[in-house]
């Protein structure tokens, strides 16, 4: 009896403990520079790596001098930070071989015994290299991969940065209903820890998703969403000013408002020129050449498309590089250059197929059909009308197998919940207090089975004692 006793005694208390560690244990998320971020040298690391893109000058300045002080030989958490900080600063600057560089030492460092989070970081940023020069294939092994590692760490910070950045290589690729899931992720985790920066980002990606969807009206309401989200910004993103005009220029395009149209690109010019951002800047270059293309202004059009492959030529941004060739490609063709066209929008499909470029393959597509169209060769254009045809069943298809509007519903539902991102913790909290609900549940089932346990433990000691009276 004795022995049964202490058996049941030892499997309710280990029982009881075993659910109370995991229940405390699922609450906890690993995050590498909590304590760094304490430390002046720390937050200002951190802080210039968040805030580089706002004046990325000063960035580098404030950066250089805290370098010299020798930070990043104060631990690992600091000479990681300094990286992930010079790798944003050199983002904005757009010097790309010194973030390649940089990413590298992140390598170096992650492939260690014990660095799992930096090779994390590793992946996450090679990913957005590779996603900066229009690389989505590499890019998508990459993020997923630091997703992995995020999930095995429970590292949810880095978890959402690179979703967030997997959800624009699936837009780029025609899969929608992926990329609005993504989105949807990574935006919960960024508003419920009031990262203004990030949510604004994907408010500003989301204009971009719908206008590939072709859903131009939704991708005006993202753009205002966007806007709304950035006046919350103590300080303003010129780049991001510039993306939310650009994307919302290209919408205004297909509802014909060509005015205000206009107006959109001269203004999201004028702040890509203030951001300094190479990138963005040629992206404006590709989207004003299609412009004047559809505006017959083929001069012109040829024009800013010649600047745009310059300029992504010197970045390695062959994503932006294509969409330039189907601009110049076409308007050669209009003034006659039609051998020279052609080679371009050829150049075009290769670049696209090779990468599997989804949406813009169906761009791709749509000029070859123009093009054999302006020179009369109306069976040619068929064939290339039929192949564009059948990527938009293929898309189509995949919505329907992946429950697209199923989960555009779910995120307007998640968005509606929240007035401003400050004061969006409303899922969390809930989540907070299921979570201590099911924790007292168990403590009080660990506490009766404890009173239980005590009450046989008093009854068999009393049991003792008259044994012991009557011998």
């Amino acid at each position: 009896m004795s022995l049964q006793i202490k058996k049941l005694f030892i499997i309710i208390i280990s029982i009881g403990y075993l659910n109370i560690t995991h229940t405390l244990r699922a609450e906890e998320t690993f995050d590498p520079f909590s304590l760094i971020r304490s430390t002046p040298e720390g937050k200002q690391l951190l802080d210039i790596a968040m805030n580089a893109e706002f004046d990325a000058q000063l960035a580098k300045r404030q950066l250089d001098a805290l370098s010299d002080t020798g930070v990043a030989d104060l631990g690992l958490e600091y000479k990681v930070a300094n990286i992930l900080a010079y790798i944003a600063t050199y983002h904005s600057l757009s010097e790309y071989e010194k973030v390649a560089s940089y990413v590298n030492e992140l390598h170096l460092i992650g492939v260690k015994k014990g660095n799992d989070w930096v090779l994390g970081k590793f992946f996450d940023q090679q990913g957005l290299l590779s996603l900066r020069q229009g690389r989505f294939l590499k890019g998508l092994e990459d993020v997923n991969k630091a997703i992995e590692i995020g999930n095995r760490l429970n590292y949810q910070e880095l978890i959402a940065l690179a979703t967030a950045k997997r959800a624009i290589m699936h837009s780029r690729r025609g899969q929608s209903s992926k990329s609005l899931k993504d989105f949807t992720d990574a935006l919960r985790f960024f508003e419920s820890n009031q990262n203004v920066i990030e949510a604004s980002a994907i408010y500003s990606n989301l204009v971009v998703l719908y206008i590939d969807r072709k859903e131009y009206q939704k991708a005006l309401e993202a753009s205002d969403k966007s806007l709304e989200v950035q006046a919350l910004l103590t300080r303003k993103s010129y780049r991001m000013v510039s993306i939310n005009y650009l994307n919302r220029a290209i919408a205004l395009s297909e509802l014909n408002y060509q005015e205000e149209e206009l107006d959109a690109y001269t203004k999201a010019q004028e702040f890509a020129i203030k951001s300094n951002d190479v990138g963005l800047l040629t992206s404006v270059y590709a989207n004003l050449s299609d412009y004047f293309l559809r505006n017959k202004n083929y001069q012109l059009s040829i024009e800013r498309a010649t600047k745009c492959i310059e300029t992504a030529e010197k970045i390695n941004d062959i994503y932006v590089e294509a969409v330039c060739y189907l601009n110049k490609g076409l308007s050669l063709i209009h003034t006659g250059k039609v051998e020279q066209g052609f080679a371009l929008l050829n150049k075009a499909q290769k670049i696209t197929e090779a990468e599997q470029m989804g949406s813009t393959l169906l761009d791709v597509y749509l000029s070859f059909v123009e093009g054999y169209q302006v020179i009369g060769d109306h069976e040619e254009a068929n064939k290339w009308l039929e192949k564009r045809y059948e990527i938009l069943l293929k898309q189509a298809k995949n919505d329907k197998d992946n429950y697209f509007h199923e989960i555009e519903e779910d995120f307007k539902a998640s968005v509606s919940e929240r007035e401003q991102v400050h004061t969006s913790f409303k899922s969390d909290m809930m989540e907070s207090i299921l979570g201590q609900e099911a924790l007292v549940k168990k403590l009080v089932i660990a506490l009766a089975s404890l009173f239980i346990l005590l009450l046989l433990t008093f009854g068999y000691i009393l049991r003792l004692r008259s044994k012991l009276k009557h011998r």
